[in-house]
């Protein structure tokens, strides 16, 4: 394999050969680390809330969720500045249908700007985990067979491109609204894109009747585009055409450019709107205030 890449190099420069089983977690520690961050999540009242409040950060810290997002995103780095020097990188994994289908889309939305559109991030879906066979079925536990294969590898994905939309908030056509209607499209199995394991499923999938049954996730009625588009990707895209009549411009990034993530924690974030949704208190702003039975919001 490393030959025939060398062979189809320029300059016959040997490639790098990245290990991401080394880099990036397992998928049994993925999803023990998910089911960890979940249930951090997972209060049944304000009460409850309140009286984990003083463990709730070493909850977090201890699933090593955003350690496994910022192991992914280093090695992104990492395969980044080889291809930028000219070098093939072959991405190695068992398996090869999990972690490396995660890379190799994270490593493609750094450097390519056409998959960070709303078609383009559609179209790297279905090359890197859809038509590469992701087992999306069995990994998602729609049909439940055997629990020990579930890991959440897609929505995994989901948040570490959460954490380029933040640290890049101009360089994505879509919103973090739309990773949320993917993030539920995934795990209601009523779309064929997100409901099999390979791609002969896939293809299956698409005969008879079948096809009305299992649509496809792309066919969803986005009638609030609205809230999936990001306005400053198309404010950034006019600036950097008027960038050579209006020097001051010049200074803003430009659409174009490749994306290098910064994978040091503390520049990483929850992914609010996602797992902050069902907790009331969190889900506002600021949070809320109780006075006399009654709720008031903070400064109001």
């Amino acid at each position: 394999m490393s030959r025939a890449v060398q062979q189809m190099h320029p300059k016959k420069h040997p490639p790098r050969i990245m290990d991401v089983s080394i880099f990036c977690p397992s998928v049994k520690d993925l999803k023990k680390s998910f089911e960890l961050w979940r249930d951090a999540f997972l209060v049944e009242s304000t009460t409850a809330l309140e009286s984990s409040d003083d463990k709730w950060f070493s909850e977090m810290d201890s699933s090593k969720w955003m350690q496994n997002i910022s192991r992914c995103l280093e090695l992104t780095r990492m395969s980044m500045l080889e291809i930028e020097q000219g070098v093939s990188v072959i991405l190695k994994e068992p398996g090869d249908r999990d972690l490396n289908c995660v890379m190799s889309a994270l490593i493609q939305l750094c450097l390519d700007p056409s998959s960070r559109t709303l078609i383009g991030f559609q179209r790297l879906i279905e090359k890197e985990f859809v038509a590469l066979g992701h087992r999306f079925q069995e990994r998602l536990g729609l049909v439940r067979t055997d629990p020990e294969k579930e890991a959440p590898v897609f929505l995994f994905f989901l948040d570490c491109v959460f954490q380029l939309t933040v640290q890049y908030p101009a360089s994505f056509e879509f919103t973090d609204v739309y990773l949320i209607l993917l993030y539920d499209s995934s795990l209601m199995g009523a779309f064929r894109t997100f409901s099999m394991n390979c791609q002969r499923d896939f293809l299956s999938s698409r005969k008879g009747a079948t096809s009305t049954a299992y649509p496809s996730a792309w066919q969803l009625d986005l009638t609030a585009k609205q809230n999936l588009t990001n306005r400053l990707y198309h404010s950034f895209d006019l600036l950097n055409r008027l960038s050579t009549t209006v020097p001051i411009i010049a200074a803003a990034s430009p659409v174009t450019e490749n994306l290098t993530p910064n994978s040091v924690i503390p520049f990483l974030t929850v992914w609010k709107h996602c797992y902050f949704r069902f907790i009331p208190p969190l889900a506002l702003r600021g949070g809320i205030e109780q006075k006399n039975g009654q709720v008031y919001l903070p400064g109001v």
